[in-house]
Order: C-alpha cells, then structure tokens, then sequence
C-alpha cells in the first residue's frame, strides 16, 4: 500500500481503539502474538502517520506507547502521563526483548 508511505499493511495492529481505550498496563494483552505496543521510536518511524490514515487517530488522540507500558508507576519512561489514563494502544510486529 504506496498511501502508508514506508509502513507494510502488516506491520501495524490497532489494540485498543478510540471507542475502547484501554490503560498502559492493559494495553500489551490487546496485540496478539507476534506484536507489541509500538515504542515511540516505531511511531515516529511512520507508525502515526499510517495510524492517522487508517483513521485509528485524530490530532487529539492519546496514544499509549511501549516506554507507557513498561513504567506504568511513573506514567510512561517520560512521565508525561497519569499511570491509569486511557489511550489507543497501536501494535507493532515484532518480539521485543524484555529486559528486567
């Protein structure tokens, strides 16, 4: 698909949609085998681009990232997030390591 720009069809998963946000801890249980909550460095990397024109996001639209998910005490590696706050979880193919 040329519209999503460098992201193949089959790299994105929509886990957790606008109507049925879910929280950072419950967002990696939404993707499915084989996929992950999308690290911001993925996003970037045209994940918010091809999640807009898949009309999963809008410009107002709150969405989780796997640095969320893995500090879900502090509200996300940034901070930037209250813990619990809902949001749009987007998949990503791919096993990530987790190191503890």
């Amino acid at each position: 698909f040329p519209s999503l720009g460098m992201v193949e069809p089959g790299f994105l998963r929509l886990g957790c949609s606008r109507e049925s946000t879910c929280t950072p801890s419950a967002a990696p249980g939404k993707c499915g085998d084989l996929y992950h909550v999308c690290k911001r460095q993925e996003l970037a990397s045209g994940g918010y681009s091809a999640a807009f024109l898949l009309g999963w996001t809008d410009s107002g639209t709150r969405i989780l990232t796997w640095e969320d998910t893995s500090h879900p005490s502090t509200g996300g590696a940034s901070g930037n997030a209250a813990p619990s706050a809902g949001g749009v979880a987007i998949c990503c193919r791919g096993v990530l390591a987790q190191l503890e």
